[in-house]
């Protein structure tokens, strides 16, 4: 019997399609946006279609990649289905999963307490800029 013989189970033909997915996108070092939403969509229907609980095993056991991948190429997929503007804008894989996040904040300056000193400064200021006899200079 030779290996063209053998009859792939639906599943393992699923497994095949998306373990050759996800190398494809491994060799475009992550930047294949289109072919992760594909197998994303696989994974949608592999999920639909196992019993409830069956799809981590399945993921462990029949993929070359990590669960977390897995929902990963499932999020990508939802965001092409329901956001697809944002997905068309985005460049890479990494720009699709940070949509929705919440982005860093800047960092505050530091701040300090005013002194005695700074207050004594603010106050002449004012009294400079409020004085009608002081000069334009002063001001």
């Amino acid at each position: 019997m030779t290996q063209h013989d053998v009859a792939l189970t639906r599943s393992a033909m699923w497994a095949e399609l998306v373990n050759m997915k996800h190398r494809a996108v491994l060799r475009r070092e992550l930047n294949n946006k289109e072919e992760a939403a594909e197998i994303g969509e696989v994974l949608i229907k592999v999920k639909e279609e196992l019993p409830h609980g069956e799809f981590t095993p399945w993921v462990r056991r029949d993929c070359s990649f990590t669960d977390r991948h897995a929902r990963n190429y499932i999020r990508i997929a939802q965001v092409k289905r329901k956001r697809v503007s944002d997905f068309d804008r985005c460049t890479s894989i990494r720009e699709v999963l940070s949509l929705g996040k919440p982005q860093p904040e800047e960092p505050k300056r530091p701040t300090r307490a005013a002194t005695l000193d700074d207050l004594r400064k603010v106050e002449r200021l004012r009294s400079l800029r409020d004085d009608p006899s002081a000069s334009e200079g002063e001001r």
